[in-house]
């Protein structure tokens, strides 16, 4: 958000889970980044998301430009059909998949019973190696479904972890993608 109101672009921010709540702007100019930043630190986590329902509304409300979507994802569904809302030339998508790296690498081991954060789910595993192996192959194959999809349909897709500052992983993103100059 600051880089585009920083470069004059007019940007507009909305969070979501099963609506899209009201958003902040339009606007642009670099004075406004700190309005914008007190917008996004007023947003309260929620829970389930409707990814899909959130960018066919969003985009029927709005003419075009650049969509860019931070998400873990778990509840995107059809991904085919999420992203079937913002399709270029009219839409420009760049999905970042936000994921913890316990995601991406568990420590976990011995008998557990988990519980999910947002829903209070709970299962119960038996974390061996060979257990942690298959999860490990299906968040991989699964990161890549999601890459897949994006690449059918004209989206970027950058995986982000949450260990690391947004501005070190986006910034060069954006720049490889000469996206951003300088």
């Amino acid at each position: 958000g600051y880089l585009a109101l920083a470069s004059g672009d007019r940007l507009t921010a909305a969070a979501f889970d099963t609506t899209l709540a009201p958003p902040w702007g339009p606007t642009q100019g670099k004075a406004a980044a700190l309005d914008l930043l007190r917008h996004a630190s007023a947003i309260a986590p929620g829970g389930d998301s409707r990814i899909g329902d959130v960018l066919h509304r969003y985009t029927r409300e709005r003419s075009g430009g650049l969509i860019v979507l931070i998400s873990d994802l778990w509840t995107i569904g059809d991904v085919d059909a999420a992203l079937r809302a913002a399709t270029p030339p009219r839409w420009q998508l760049l999905l970042l998949h936000l994921l913890h790296p316990d995601e991406l690498l568990p420590p976990l081991h011995g008998d557990l019973e988990l519980e999910d954060s947002e829903s209070a789910d709970r299962v119960q595993i038996i974390a061996d190696p060979a257990t942690i192996e298959r999860y490990r192959q299906r968040m991989r194959q699964w990161c890549s479904l999601l890459e897949s999809a994006c690449a059918r349909r004209g989206a970027a897709y950058h995986r982000l972890t949450t260990d690391q500052p947004l501005e070190r992983s986006v910034i060069p993103y954006l720049r490889h993608r000469q996206a951003l100059s300088g």
